[in-house]
């Protein structure tokens, strides 16, 4: 085998090698589904909030987080959460509308070591210490959430 021909064999093998994994667009692990629902927080609509599905088990697939209007969230099959069991956080901030000049609510807020901004109202059994669980199927009814806020 001449010098050129073994230079073209070894090139011909390093492209197969480097560009055998290679697809032409990103392709899953797992099936998303399209999802809507509804969350209400003592009897009422969650007003705005996010809502997060988190996989658990042999679930595969990212987290996925929708926000929540008037009571309710919908994700296409494109942006849905992965099909499988995941545990649910939500959550939600009101501002408290505080003024800049209220020196008493920004001493208390000082005073609980919190910053002006948001500030949860649900407890955290609903977010970061969640007890929520939903399965999500290819085709499915719309989740609902009836959550209470103490």
């Amino acid at each position: 085998m001449s010098l050129q021909s073994s230079w073209c064999y070894w090139a011909s093998i390093a492209a197969i090698l480097l560009c055998g994994g290679c697809r032409s667009r990103v392709e899953k692990d797992w099936e998303t589904a399209s999802i809507r629902g509804s969350v209400t927080v003592d009897g009422k609509p969650l007003e705005d909030g996010t809502i997060r599905f988190v996989p658990t088990g042999v679930t595969l697939g990212p987290k996925t987080t929708f926000e929540i209007h008037a009571g309710a969230f919908q994700a296409d099959a494109e942006h849905g959460p992965s099909v499988g069991n995941h545990r649910i956080e939500i959550e939600y901030a009101d501002d408290q509308q505080l003024a800049f000049d209220d020196e008493q609510a920004l001493a208390e807020l000082k005073g609980k070591r919190m910053k002006r901004g948001a500030y949860p109202i649900l407890p955290a059994i609903y977010n970061t210490q969640s007890r929520l669980t939903a399965t999500v199927e290819a085709e499915m009814e719309p989740l609902e959430f009836s959550l209470r806020s103490k």
